[in-house]
């Protein structure tokens, strides 16, 4: 082969005198080696790097900044004047030679940085823009330059190199860096194909950021990339946060971009399946033996026995039926009969909510911090909203099976409507390959509605730019008379509400186009003047403000209120129709680890453009609508004053004592509640913990039944004098097993309570009487018809708490989430019902917790 090395380096050099220099060369970020012609890398002058405030939370560490970050530039200039090309995931990777004829006079170094700190990232290991694997690359490379046989062998070098092991979305190195110098390798092999690129190319290849790991390297946007030059000395490419005008460089692991689309798999999931007739009701029977006794018992059995061999047989056939025409036979009926066919005022009894962590690391309680916190806080919030837009959340997995992301789309752009017997659900949300969707945000703040777009001239507001917004709404009400509240009514018996509404459309049309506003808006921002106390030891009062607050700064029916108080706290409210509680824990987590990584503050442009500010909208209202109105202050005031609410940590111990023992964390919590509320009422508790389907098409919900005949056999151990340690140890792991079991089977499709739901409304929509197993008294003393007296479900595994009111009366709502060392309940209870207490309920929980410990310390003999 002939080498023509020179002739070529001649090319370039004339091509690079065609331009002119700048007059100082830019400062370079982040260690960069410059190699000067000639000169080997390890000779190269070191720029070091600039040390920023908290660079170890950013996308990669200072460590690995100083150390392993290199940049190779065979250019004795470092220019900028022409921005690289785009190459998306949805677009051809490869390298043509149209392109090369087109960048020869405007040549590109092939910038590269790097580092082996950054390729064990978790945190940034996926981005929203990618490029294929560098061995991919460097194939298209060579073959489009035609070089593919004419290039040495020598050049054949391994990718990846040998100790690195990559694979989609997991690069991590088998071996320890010490043993193996694959970050050398690295380096050498990068240089192999720059010296191929200026050899046989008379251009360079584009410029790479590598802000994660080997095989997801990062280009700007080209519609923005003058604007990220402006910022290139902040380092916003280096650190992984994005861009304050695009989206280009995401911020966190839990909605980095994927090859995966995030809705892509939804066609392809199974349908919920029809458990066994047979098997349902031998589980429905196991479930209410803890609150028979011998007689009942046996007269529940004779029940369910001609229920199997007459009308039940005969309903699941017609339930069988109904599920060959659609992927969920479930979803229709469980909206309704569970959501939106109830009457009772929704915004206290049916509503979720929960109060952000970040009081826990860099925004404590702190007046005047509300619209500076608020303002960071929605742009987080909104840059989920465009991960969701553009399908580049990840899909959630157990192991490899894909998750149902259906609810997903259910956060933004959704409202419940009232109506005079059931109510209905419209979502606005469209992703970017569906159409246009709604950008504006709704503000509530003293009786008062504001709306303004999130977008401006195409690119998202700042967090300046929103502060500004906000700045403008809270002079506007904090100088001018209260509005009328009409949020208030949301809070209202549903058809009095429908009602109202009816008549508050009747007085003017233009009351329906604001409350299409409302109902549209991505999320209703809520200014409270409210300081709810707060520690990350006792979030009770917090909590009792999201559930309870003013009623005139939130909108009930949406789907999300994103609450900030006068103090800077915050927290969210929830319509429980259209999705569970997972949905906001992952939004909610999101922001809470961005906010952390950022310090609590913003680190993006401070620049704020020429905005139009907010429009308020305008109720016309009548006496008879302000009549509405303090009524529905009146009734939501009367029950709010009725709820107890306690939110506490447990310290002492969390997830990891608990696995280290080889328990399920959230087993060990339930049976703990099993035993204090054994001890507190003297008696066995029927209990709803919730477990997920979503591995079904649409998949929700199942209900698990904690209280077991072995959980309650356990307990009744813990209260007899004559049992010995080893003997209740012995029972606790018995329950343990059986309730890790009943888990299993409700996540798969094999529970039972939704299977009786379905057939107890085959025979209702049949004209049917209703069977006597759903009027037998065991039915609802086991919890059935929505009678369970311990309303329980499990937040998850992360930084965010959930709180909400009991299902009955007399009973509790518990909500717990867990980390490796606490863990964190909310219990709410009635005052009105003399026999329950929360307080005393966590503080048994919380001495349960301590027992159960004890006895897992008890020796095997």
């Amino acid at each position: 082969m002939v080498n023509n090395h020179n002739t070529h380096k001649e090319c370039w050099m004339r091509a690079h005198r065609k331009r002119q220099a700048p007059e100082s060369e830019p400062q370079r970020p982040y260690g960069m080696i410059r190699q000067v012609p000639g000169q080997s890398v390890s000779s190269g002058e070191v720029i070091p790097p600039r040390r920023e405030l908290g660079s170890d939370r950013a996308g990669v560490s200072s460590h690995s900044l100083k150390s392993d970050f290199q940049v190779f530039d065979d250019s004795p200039s470092f220019p900028f004047n022409t921005p690289p090309p785009v190459m998306r995931r949805q677009q051809s990777v490869t390298i043509g030679a149209e392109l090369a004829q087109k960048r020869m006079m405007n040549a590109q170094p092939w910038d590269l940085t790097f580092g082996s700190e950054a390729l064990h990232s978790k945190r940034i290991r996926k981005q929203n823009l990618i490029l294929p694997e560098l061995s991919i690359v460097k194939r298209n490379l060579e073959r489009q330059c035609g070089i593919a046989e004419r290039a040495p062998k020598s050049y054949e070098l391994d990718f990846p190199p040998k100790g690195i092991n990559i694979t989609k979305d997991k690069s991590k190195p088998k071996n320890s860096p010490k043993k193996t110098p694959f970050n050398n390798t690295l380096q050498a092999n990068f240089n192999i194909i720059q010296n191929i690129a200026s050899k046989y190319y008379d251009s360079f290849f584009p410029h790479i950021l590598f802000t994660g790991s080997v095989h997801t390297p990062v280009v700007p946007e080209q519609n923005c990339y003058n604007k990220h030059l402006a910022v290139l000395n902040n380092s916003s490419w280096f650190t992984g946060k994005s861009c304050a005008y695009c989206d280009c460089i995401m911020e966190n692991q839990l909605a980095k971009s994927t090859e995966e689309r995030t809705f892509q798999y939804q066609d392809s999931l199974p349908s919920l399946p029809v458990p066994s007739l047979e098997e349902s009701l031998k589980k429905y029977l196991e479930s209410v033996k803890p609150f028979a006794n011998e007689e009942e018992y046996k007269n529940t059995e004779a029940i369910v026995q001609k229920f199997q061999n007459g009308i039940g047989e005969k309903l699941q056939q017609k339930l069988l039926q109904r599920a060959k025409g659609r992927r969920n036979w479930l979803e229709e009926w469980w909206l309704n009969v569970a959501y939106l066919d109830v009457r009772i005022p929704s915004q206290l009894n049916v509503n979720f909510g929960g109060p952000a962590s970040h009081i826990e690391h860099y925004w404590p309680p702190k007046e005047g911090t509300q619209l500076e916190r608020g303002s960071i806080s929605l742009w987080h919030n909104l840059n989920y909203w465009q991960l969701l837009r553009k399908e580049k959340l990840a899909v959630e997995k157990v192991g490899n099976t894909p998750l149902d992301m259906n609810q997903f789309r259910m956060l933004f752009s959704t409202c419940k409507i009232p109506g005079i017997t059931r109510d209905s659900i419209i979502n606005y949300f469209r992703t970017e390959s569906e159409g246009h969707s709604p950008s504006h945000l709704a503000v509530l703040c003293r009786g008062r509605v504001f709306v303004f777009d999130v977008m401006h001239e195409g690119y998202l507001m700042t967090a300046p730019e929103i502060q500004r917004q906000l700045t403008y709404i809270q002079k506007k009400c904090h100088s001018e008379p209260n509005g009328p509240g009409v949020a208030a009514l949301t809070t209202e018996e549903r058809t009095r509400w429908a009602k109202a509404r009816e008549y508050l459309i009747s007085l003017n049309p233009e009351n329906l186009t604001i409350l299409e506003k409302i109902q549209s808006s991505l999320l209703v921002f809520c200014l409270d003047d409210d300081s709810p106390h707060v520690t990350p030891e006792d979030y009770s009062q917090v909590c009792a403000k999201i559930l309870n607050g003013d009623p005139t700064v939130r909108w009930g029916d949406k789907s999300y209120n994103l609450i900030a108080f006068s103090n800077g706290v915050f927290g969210s409210n929830c319509d429980h129709a259209p999705f569970d509680a997972m949905v906001l824990v992952k939004v909610c987590y999101y922001v809470d680890e961005n906010i952390l990584e950022n310090e609590g503050r913003w680190k993006g442009s401070e620049k704020v453009r020429d905005i139009p500010v907010p429009e308020e909208l305008v109720f016309t209202v009548d006496e008879k609508v302000l009549n509405d109105i303090n009524q529905a202050k009146a009734q939501y005031f009367k029950q709010v004053s009725d709820l107890q609410l306690v939110v506490y940590a447990f310290t002492s111990f969390g997830k990891k004592l608990t696995k280290e023992k080889q328990l399920h964390p959230d087993t060990f919590i339930q049976l703990a509640l099993q035993l204090a509320y054994y001890r507190l009422h003297g008696r066995p508790g029927c209990c709803y913990e919730t477990a997920m389907t979503r591995l079904f098409y649409h998949g929700r919900t199942e209900t698990v039944r904690p209280c077991t005949v072995e959980a309650v056999n356990w307990c009744q151990s813990m209260q007899n004098p004559s049992t010995s340690l080893l003997e209740r140890k012995h029972m606790m792991l018995e329950a343990f097993a059986k309730h890790n079991k009943m888990m299993k089977d409700c996540s798969t499709g094999k529970g039972f309570d939704r299977h009786l739901l379905g057939l107890s409304l085959i025979a209702k929509e049949e004209g049917l009487p209703v069977p006597e197993l759903f009027t037998d008294p065991l039915f609802s003393r086991s919890g059935g018809g929505g009678n369970f007296v311990l309303s329980t479900s499990l937040v998850g595994y992360l930084r965010v708490q959930g709180v909400m009111v009991p299902m009955v009366h007399n009973g509790y709502g518990f909500f717990y989430h867990i980390r490796d060392d606490r863990f964190v309940v909310s219990c709410s209870a009635w005052k009105s019902c003399p026999e329950t207490d929360a307080e005393k309920l966590v503080q048994q929980v919380f001495h349960a917790f301590y027992d159960m410990m004890q006895l897992m310390e008890t020796p095997h003999l």
